[in-house]
């Protein structure tokens, strides 16, 4: 039973528009570090997925959660320093999506 949610979940994720896109963008970067450092210290963390098609970045952050409702607002924060981090770095726009699979 895990097995085959394991399998559909697997499958709904690789079928996602945003998983295609980063099929056939320009630049892919998975599990990629980000250290930014800000004024009272370091902020540190791991991007799930980011892509570019060479004019702006997306960003994807993979969630697992059965009930994304409670810790939402914390995925949401951590999106959007992940975003502001990638755009200091790169210069380009960025777009931002939490993905719940």
């Amino acid at each position: 039973e895990e097995m085959n949610a394991a399998v559909a979940a697997v499958r709904a994720a690789l079928e996602h528009g945003l998983i295609r896109a980063a099929a056939t963008a320009v630049r892919v970067h998975r599990e990629f570090p980000l250290t930014l450092r800000e004024r009272h210290g370091f902020v540190e963390g791991k991007v799930d997925l980011a892509f570019s098609d060479g004019t702006a970045w997306t960003l994807v952050d993979f969630k697992t959660d059965e009930e994304i409702e409670p810790a939402l607002r914390s995925y949401r924060a951590q999106l959007l320093w992940y975003a502001y981090g990638l755009e200091r770095i790169t210069g380009l726009p960025v777009r931002a999506y939490l993905l719940n699979v």
